[in-house]
């Protein structure tokens, strides 16, 4: 990462911590004057000691009684709980005893009165200290660990060091584990530990060692993350090159997304995820951090018909809900990046150095099926294909978002393989996902905006939730976009566009279907080009014939116990080498997410079993020859 964003990065994060250090110091307790009253006891017993040898009693006993009233009235009146006041009077009684006893004691017992209530107030001070306490806390904590991995029946759960205190937010249990096990044995106790320690299932989140698999955390919220990270709802950035601020992770750490690196180029990126799980949220995110930003343009292509970003089509250079118009853009991109290479080799620059008038371009594409599956598909699939293995250095980024199992390489494998910031919403168990591996959990239906994100620097495995902007903001969102001055990319975007060739009718031989709400009734509609000339004939006769299938689908076999479905799963990677998710899900009965978590990810995470993509993108999974030769033998 280059120094610019890192600054950026540890602003943000300092902002964060700085705010979270406020709120924790305005939650607590008003302090009553027994923090700094043993001080004053030893500076007053030392000083009667020193001193008032040579006084009088009567006026030492005077000064005290005095002092004494004065400090009861002061804790009268502060304003503190009954508790601390009775505290209170009773330590300057306490105060007022031993100034007393040092004022009229012999000289000789003097010194050892004096050298007493220094080591109280010491003692007291250091018992009361937060350190200590904290200590004290991570000590108690530690030691009902045992216990409670006993509770859910795991005693061989050990904890690995010292519980870790992370302030407001929690705390953190560094725990082995057990040899064979996994995230997703870690996760399945996520709730059972909760139970077991007396906490709500949402606070208690797990995650794996990224280098050492023998290693997990289990970490435990006492607040919400985003009290944490509430100072970075409303920042904005300066440049394109800054990190945006998405949402916190369970743990309260803010995950922040990389869509321009100096020194490196664009991150072109992908969002997957069920209708209304969270996907616009996102992208209404990056537009807010961005509304202020004066070195990036946004092209968007609307699949959705502007169900979501309808109203926002004033605030892009360029807006579109139709096919044949998102292919003309392609197609001029691809000029665009003919002329931005020529001006880089002109400048001796090895990446784009974006300005206000030279800025990133980020082409988003909403629904982007809509797009790969229309008559102009195949174009579009080439034209991005070839874009996107020159994005990072021209300073464009393609933002693709798409509901599954439908869209994932709709538009092509190449741009899917360029699309290093990967963010996995709730996929309602459909079983396509964009992540290189499988998450710990599935996102439950309720959590809207909660996702898994994998990123050029960063794979926590963890969940993380978008920050929510309410819909009473984005007017002003809007309208600070409407503001931008587009003259200077204009020029640009004008140079490339006359150099592109117009764009043509559909490139391949598949057929608009009519839309059923524009009136046309036509059965067998011809297409953009469709010929006018018709035959007509008389209907002799209607033979009924019926296609056989190509190819037979089986059924989905009944529900089969964990142990069958082991069996079967074993059985067929035996006699067929390699198999599909889909393969095991009509063989045992099961859906497709649990035939994940319960079959193909323990294999996984064992190393037997190796997940490859063919060219259709499908996930094929083959087991080691090892395993293979081993598993035919023993048959």
């Amino acid at each position: 990462m280059s120094p610019q964003p890192q600054r950026r990065n540890a602003e943000l994060v300092r902002a964060a911590t700085i705010t979270a250090t406020a709120d924790r110091n305005r939650r607590r307790n008003r302090r009553s004057p027994l923090t700094a009253l043993p001080f004053a006891v030893a500076a007053t017993a030392v000083a009667a000691g020193t001193a008032l040898h040579t006084t009088p009693t009567a006026v030492a006993v005077a000064g005290v009684a005095i002092a004494a009233v004065c400090g009861d009235v002061a804790v009268t009146r502060r304003p503190l709980t009954p508790q601390d006041r009775g505290s209170a009077r009773l330590a300057v009684l306490t105060t007022a005893g031993i100034v007393l006893a040092a004022a009229t004691a012999p000289l000789s017992l003097r010194f050892g009165l004096v050298v007493t209530a220094v080591a109280v107030a010491a003692s007291w001070r250091i018992g009361r200290h937060p350190t200590t306490r904290r200590r004290k806390r991570t000590g108690e904590l530690a030691e009902a660990w045992p216990q409670a991995a006993a509770t859910v029946g795991h005693p061989e759960l050990t904890l690995n060091g010292p519980v870790i205190d992370r302030g407001v937010e929690g705390y953190t249990y560094r725990v082995m584990v057990p040899a064979g096990k996994t995230i997703e044995f870690l996760d399945r106790l996520a709730g059972p530990l909760a139970s077991a320690l007396g906490l709500r299932a949402d606070q208690v989140q797990t995650e794996l060692d990224p280098d050492w698999n023998r290693l997990g955390a289990v970490h435990i919220r006492e607040a919400d993350p985003r009290d944490s990270t509430g100072e970075l709802v409303d920042v904005t950035v300066d440049t394109v090159a800054d990190p945006i601020p998405v949402g916190p992770y369970a743990d309260g750490k803010p995950f922040n997304l990389h869509m321009f690196i100096d020194e490196f180029g664009a991150i072109s990126g992908m969002a997957a995820g069920d209708m209304g799980s969270g996907k616009s949220s996102l992208v209404v995110r990056i537009l807010k951090v961005w509304r202020r930003t004066p070195d990036v343009v946004v092209l968007f292509a609307d699949g959705a018909n502007g169900r979501d970003f309808g109203i926002w089509k004033n605030s892009f250079f360029r807006y579109t809900t139709e096919p044949r118009e998102f292919l003309a853009w392609v197609k001029i991109l691809g000029q665009f990046a003919d002329n931005r290479e020529r001006e880089m080799a002109r400048q001796g620059w090895r990446v784009w150095k974006p300005s206000a008038t030279h800025p990133v371009v980020v082409l988003k594409v909403e629904e982007m099926s809509k797009f790969g599956n229309s008559p102009y598909g195949s174009e579009i699939a080439q034209g991005l294909g070839r874009l996107a293995s020159r994005s990072r250095a021209i300073g464009l980024i393609i933002f693709g978002l798409t509901q599954y199992p439908v869209g994932l390489n709709a538009l092509g494998p190449d741009v899917r393989r360029g699309m290093a910031n990967r963010v996995q919403f709730r996929d309602g168990e459909n079983g396509s996902m964009i992540l290189s591996a499988l998450p710990p959990r599935q996102i439950r239906a309720a959590e809207n905006g909660t996702f898994y994100a994998e990123t050029r620097d960063e794979n926590r495995r963890m969940t993380a939730q978008v920050f929510w902007t309410p819909d009473d903001e984005r007017p002003a969102i809007i309208t600070d976009w409407e503001s931008r001055d587009y003259t200077a990319f204009a020029v640009e975007w004008a140079a490339a566009e006359r150099r592109t060739p117009p764009a043509a009718a559909a490139g391949n031989t598949r057929r608009p279907q009519p839309d059923p709400d524009s009136g046309d009734e036509q059965l067998f509609a011809g297409g953009p080009a469709a010929a006018t000339n018709t035959v007509e004939g008389q209907v002799l006769a209607v033979v009924p014939t019926e296609f056989p299938p190509i190819r037979p689908l089986p059924a989905r076999g009944p529900e089969l116990t964990y142990d069958e479905a082991d069996r079967e799963f074993r059985v067929l990677l035996r006699e067929h080498g390699q198999v599909t998710s889909r393969h095991v899900e009509q063989a045992v009965g099961w859906r497709r997410g649990r035939v994940r978590r319960e079959l193909i990810a323990p294999a996984i995470d064992a190393g037997w079993l190796t997940p490859t993509t063919d060219t259709h993108g499908d996930r094929i999974y083959t087991p080691v020859p090892e395993w293979l030769r081993a598993e035919r033998a023993a048959r």
